[in-house]
């Protein structure tokens, strides 16, 4: 892949790389994003943070909290499948956001990018009296060490809850987690108080990567509706396709 873009900082040393028309972000070595205008999907782990989506009936998604944004991906995706009317995306990395705009062409007018502390901004809206709600969070915090991704805030019950409280009604909040064991050892999976705000946990997983994304929906969820839901979408509905993804119920 050719490097098009490139900047080193005292936060990290940042690359875009191409290879055709797909644009990659990485960052200390670290593969943050991944984006193609010929391609809807990215049979990667961005697919996997939009997928559960298909849990919930179509239109039933409008607004959507992204904490981190990385180059967008998750942006493309949501706006092509979804079609949100409003996504406010929190990222604490001014360079993610240059990037975002210049070479992953993240210009939607329902798009809002906020330059923050996404784990600030959470812990401040959740403790408001009236905190604004949205029908999908998704929680995609990482930072580099090692050149590994790490998670950049440990998914205990003040954060779930936090998260929790800025859910609507019938919200679903979906989770990165780098391991198997990073998701089974969070409270989501072993906190009964947080596990209880639920009605309905899965997990998707892409066998090329290690990641394990959990989808807690307060909204009873069943296969059935992702199985219906995924024939609506041409680009989802083939067998070679879903062949790139798992999901099961925790």
């Amino acid at each position: 892949m050719a490097i098009v873009w490139e900047r080193k900082t005292k936060h990290g040393h940042y690359q875009v790389r191409t290879a055709g028309n797909t644009v990659r972000l990485y960052k200390d070595g670290v593969f943050h994003s991944h984006y193609n205008p010929g391609h809807k999907v990215t049979r990667g782990v961005w697919d996997l943070l939009v997928l559960p989506t298909l849990l919930h009936p179509p239109g039933s998604i409008q607004r959507v909290l992204l904490l981190g944004v990385g180059g967008g991906a998750a942006i493309h995706l949501l706006n092509h499948f979804v079609q949100p009317s409003h996504i406010t995306a929190i990222e604490l990395d001014p360079l993610h956001i240059t990037v975002a705009k210049r070479f992953f062409k993240i210009n939607h007018s329902n798009t809002q990018l906020i330059e923050n502390d996404a784990i600030a901004w959470v812990k401040r809206k959740a403790a408001l009296k009236k905190p604004p709600t949205f029908d999908l969070i998704i929680d995609d915090l990482y930072g580099e060490e090692g050149g590994e991704p790490v998670r950049a805030i440990q998914a205990n019950e003040q954060w779930c809850s936090a998260l929790h409280t800025l859910l609507s009604k019938d919200g679903l909040l979906v989770s990165n987690f780098v391991t198997r064991s990073e998701l089974h050892s969070s409270a989501y999976c072993k906190n009964k108080a947080v596990k209880q705000l639920f009605n309905s946990r899965y997990k998707f997983t892409n066998p090329l990567y290690q990641n394990q994304i959990g989808a807690f929906s307060k909204r009873a969820s069943h296969k059935r509706t992702f199985r219906h839901n995924i024939t609506l979408h041409r680009e989802l509905s083939g067998e070679r396709y879903q062949k790139s993804f798992k999901f099961r119920a925790l």
